[in-house]
């Protein structure tokens, strides 16, 4: 499984409900508001040291996933950014993995482990 604090921990999932059990995060997506300039230009609210943090962590999950051969799906609505938490990436939009599990069309929720 992925395990590194700067990526969402998958718990389980369940087929039959089309869901995936997720780490609770008190953070909100770089998307929102909170940190994203809804009106105009669309640039970061946050400050240096919040931008800092967010690139720091964001490559340290890149590289991560680099070596782990995963496809993801980077984008602002998929990272969440709070002061505690740092940045943390969810929803790695997965077709196919090779490792520990596979997750087949994520966005669904279907979660099968390897055999």
């Amino acid at each position: 499984m992925l395990q590194l604090e700067v990526i969402v921990e998958l718990f389980g999932g369940d087929a039959r409900l089309e869901a995936l059990i997720l780490q609770r995060i008190d953070a909100r997506d770089l998307a929102h508001n909170d940190w994203c300039n809804q009106q105009g230009d669309k640039h970061f609210r946050g400050g240096h040291g919040d931008a800092v943090r967010v690139l720091v962590d964001m490559a340290r999950a890149l590289q991560y996933l680099r070596e782990k051969k995963f496809h993801n799906d980077i984008k602002p609505s998929n990272i969440l950014y709070g002061e505690e938490a740092g940045a943390v990436l969810i929803d790695l939009d997965l077709e196919l993995s090779k490792g520990h599990f596979h997750l087949l069309e994520a966005r669904r929720g279907m979660w099968l482990p390897s055999i």
